[in-house]
């Protein structure tokens, strides 16, 4: 199967129903209930160890080969739509412009989701110190 083949195969499956198994802790291939925590996310991974073991090969085998191929053909790696020139260097983007600014998106979403983690969990530490000075006064 070529990626192309393969990326028209993937926007057949249901993503309502995947998202639905995801949210339910299901591995949205084999709905198996899924135990094992992403450690970059601190969330259920979307699929059993099998199922992200042979998404794994495949996108070793078809992402990557994908993804240069496009790049050295001046395409967005993510979606194959023709990318920008970046004006300084006159260089081809490796992302096309609804691309990059997606990304550019989820990394301030991310980034301000990161800062109110810190900020809660000084706010927390900052107040159990002080519920421990206070019972040493009595």
């Amino acid at each position: 199967m070529t990626p192309e083949q393969a990326s028209r195969r993937y926007l057949l499956v249901d993503q309502k129903a995947q998202r639905r198994r995801r949210e339910a802790g299901l591995c949205v291939s084999c709905h198996q209930p899924v135990t094992e925590i992403n450690p970059s996310t601190g969330r259920l991974y979307w699929r059993c160890a099998a199922h992200r073991k042979m998404a794994t090969r495949a996108s070793e085998r078809w992402g990557r080969a994908l993804r240069s191929s496009r790049l050295s053909a001046g395409l967005c790696r993510e979606c194959g739509c023709e990318a920008d020139r970046n004006p300084g260097t006159g260089n081809a983007y490796a992302l096309c412009r609804d691309c990059r600014i997606r990304s550019a998106a989820y990394q301030t979403r991310r980034r301000e989701r990161e800062k109110a983690a810190r900020v809660k969990a000084t706010l927390a530490q900052w107040e159990q110190e002080r519920r421990a000075r206070r019972s040493t006064f009595r």
